[in-house]
């Protein structure tokens, strides 16, 4: 049997790094079976749907992170997803360097991390090892195995590091953090959620559960908000972007504008991804309750 790994990446260093992991996992663990969305989704595929698919299904998840995607919004999304259950989910953090444990902030500050030294990616892949236990090889000949690769992935990071650019950390936006801080609300919000059914099914708290659907309510409102102010900046980038086209500048210039707003497009479609798929779970979870409200209200 094959253990899954889903592995989650936003940005392009995070990304090269993923698929060397991917690549090279399967050198160490024969019985491994990573998943990078970039490929291993068919073309004609419908990506959202396979991606949740991977999520549901794996045992274990790595976060591939540098020091400007921490916060991204779909790799939030990821994280949450893998470490819905921590009993059968393991979620864990790759520190791609420079980036450091203490520099980690946010909902991913919370999971155990791993630098890119050879110490700690070989605790790593012994904790993936042993996560099968039916699937798993003898600890020793794993340590031989991956002394071994290891230099193959090292030499494999290294070159993207040389490669591409260095980028530096930005102050996080007060709108960031209201999004996390929406974000940590609704997962509040589920958890607490979770005994509601239960008290359907003893018919005593309708209460409690029209509360529940109206704050469901407001939440999706919150939401759409959200979303129509991300779309309205992404107008606002597209036609600047036009305006840019016809101003009379220098081409450096020219060249440096039309990277930063590629950069802060890449990131508000990111996070309109992220709220589409917050928004589409929160509507869902109404529709249930408000279903399971009208038939036990009519008893």
């Amino acid at each position: 049997m094959s253990t899954k790994i889903f592995i989650s990446w936003s940005g392009s260093i995070s990304h090269k790094v993923a698929v060397a992991l991917r690549d090279w996992l399967p050198l160490v663990l024969s019985h491994v079976k990573p998943f990078v969305s970039s490929e291993d989704i068919r073309k004609g595929n419908q990506w959202r749907s396979k991606i949740t698919a991977e999520l549901n299904e794996t045992k274990f998840g790595i976060a591939c992170l540098t020091t400007d995607n921490f916060a991204a919004p779909w790799l939030l999304f990821e994280a949450g997803a893998l470490s819905r259950s921590l009993e059968e989910t393991s979620v864990c953090t790759l520190l791609i360097p420079p980036l450091k444990s203490e520099m980690v902030k946010g909902p991913l500050s919370a999971f155990q991390h791993t630098l890119f030294t050879k110490e700690d990616v070989s605790r790593l892949v012994a904790t993936m090892n042993a996560a099968e236990k039916d699937a798993s090889i003898d600890p020793k000949m794993m340590e031989r195995v991956f002394n071994k690769w290891w230099g193959d992935l090292e030499e494999s990071v290294t070159k993207v590091l040389k490669e591409s650019p260095l980028t530096v950390v930005s102050e996080r936006s007060e709108r960031d953090m209201l999004i996390e801080l929406l974000d940590l609300t609704r997962t509040i919000a589920r958890q607490s959620q979770q005994n509601i059914v239960p008290q359907f099914k003893a018919f005593t708290d309708l209460t409690t559960a029209r509360k529940a659907i109206h704050q469901l309510g407001m939440d999706a409102e919150e939401l759409k908000m959200a979303l129509a102010k991300c779309d309205s900046r992404l107008n606002e980038l597209r036609e600047r972007r036009k305006l840019v086209g016809k101003g009379d500048i220098s081409k450096s210039r020219m060249h440096s504008e039309l990277k930063s707003i590629d950069l802060e497009e890449c990131r508000h479609r990111d996070e309109s991804e992220y709220i589409k798929a917050r928004l589409d779970r929160v509507l869902a979870e109404r529709r249930i309750l408000e279903e399971k409200f009208a038939f036990f209200a009519s008893l």
